[in-house]
C-alpha cells in the first residue's frame, strides 16, 4: 500500500480483497492486480518458489556477480531479504535499503526473466548519498523529478539486460521499445525544450512524458550504455552512489560530443543541461 500511494495509484484494501474474490470466482477478466494469473499458475508459482529456497544460496551469488559488474558492493547492506508477492501492475520494487519485492504472479509465464528482474530490484535497494527527491512536477522540480527517475531505472535496466542488450522476448521492455529510443529522447527533448529554455511550464506537457514509464527506462539505459562503455563501472559512480542526475546527464552530453555521436536531445537542450 506504500508503493501504490507514492505512486498515486487509486489502490484500496477493498479493491484488493475484491479483485482476490473475484479471481478465486473465477471472474478475474477485469482484474487490474493480476489475481487471476496467480489462480491460473499457481502450481507453477509454487515450485518455483520452492526451487527459490532451494538454490538461494547460489541466486545470491548470481545477484551478487551481476551487481558487481556495474555498482560497488559497499554500498549494499549485509543482511538483504528478497520478499515474494503477488498482485499489481509492477514485476518488483524496492522501498528501502537491504529489501526489495518481486511480483511473482506477473513473471508466472515468463519465469526465464526471474533473475533479471531480482537484480534490477536488487540494484535499486543499494545505500545512497545523494537526494532522493519524491515525485514533484512543478516548475521548480520537474527537471529533477525526470532526471532522477531517467538515471535509476536506466542503470538499473541496464544491469537487468547488461550491457550486452538481452532484452529479446521480455515484453515490459522489448527490442522495438529499445528500438524507440530517439522517439523518446525526442519528447523528453521537446518538454524541456519548452518548460526549461522558453519559460513555457506546462505540468500537463510533463505530466506527458513521464506517466508512461517505458520512456525513462530506455533513455536511461542508453545513458547508462555510454556511460559504462566509456569507463565501466567507474563511469557511473556519479550516479551508483551520490545520485548525481545533473553530473550524469553532462557525463553523458560531454562523451557524447567527444565522439561526435549523436544524444538524442538538441544542441540547444544540451547547452541548457551543461548549464544547469
Amino acid at each position: 500500500m506504500e508503493h501504490e500511494q507514492e505512486l498515486f495509484r487509486k489502490t484500496t484494501e477493498n479493491s484488493i480483497k475484491e479483485n482476490i474474490e473475484a479471481a478465486l470466482e473465477g471472474k478475474g477478466g477485469n482484474d487490474s492486480y493480476g489475481f487471476n494469473y496467480i489462480v491460473k499458475y499457481r502450481s507453477q508459482i509454487k515450485d518455483k518458489i520452492s526451487e527459490m529456497k532451494n538454490r538461494s544460496k547460489e541466486l545470491e551469488e548470481v545477484i551478487l556477480k551481476r551487481i558487481n559488474r556495474y555498482a560497488p558492493l559497499d554500498i549494499y547492506d549485509n543482511n538483504y531479504t528478497i520478499h515474494i508477492y503477488g498482485g499489481g501492475c509492477d514485476y518488483g520494487f524496492s522501498q528501502r535499503s537491504g529489501e526489495c519485492y518481486i511480483n511473482l504472479a506477473l513473471l508466472a509465464d515468463k519465469i526465464e526473466f526471474l533473475e533479471d528482474i531480482m537484480v534490477h530490484e536488487y540494484y535499486h535497494s543499494r545505500r545512497r548519498e545523494g537526494e532522493i527527491p519524491p515525485y514533484d512536477f512543478s516548475k521548480e522540480s520537474y527537471l529533477k523529478t525526470l532526471m532522477y527517475h531517467i538515471m535509476e531505472e536506466g542503470v538499473a535496466t541496464l544491469v537487468q539486460f547488461e550491457y550486452e542488450k538481452k532484452h529479446n522476448g521480455f515484453a515490459f521492455l522489448s527490442k522495438e521499445r529499445f528500438e524507440k529510443r530517439l522517439e523518446y529522447f525526442k519528447n523528453l527533448n521537446n518538454c524541456i525544450r519548452e518548460c526549461g529554455i522558453n519559460n513555457n511550464y506546462s505540468k500537463e506537457l510533463v505530466l506527458e512524458y513521464f506517466q508512461d514509464s517505458i520512456p525513462n527506462y530506455v533513455v536511461g539505459y542508453w545513458i547508462g550504455q555510454v556511460l559504462f562503455k566509456e569507463e565501466g563501472k567507474h563511469g557511473l559512480e556519479l550516479w551508483n552512489r551520490n545520485c548525481d542526475y545533473i553530473g550524469s546527464f553532462k557525463r553523458y552530453i560531454n562523451i557524447i560530443r567527444q565522439y561526435k555521436s549523436v544524444s538524442g536531445l538538441s544542441k540547444e537542450v544540451e547547452d541548457y543541461i551543461l548549464n544547469l
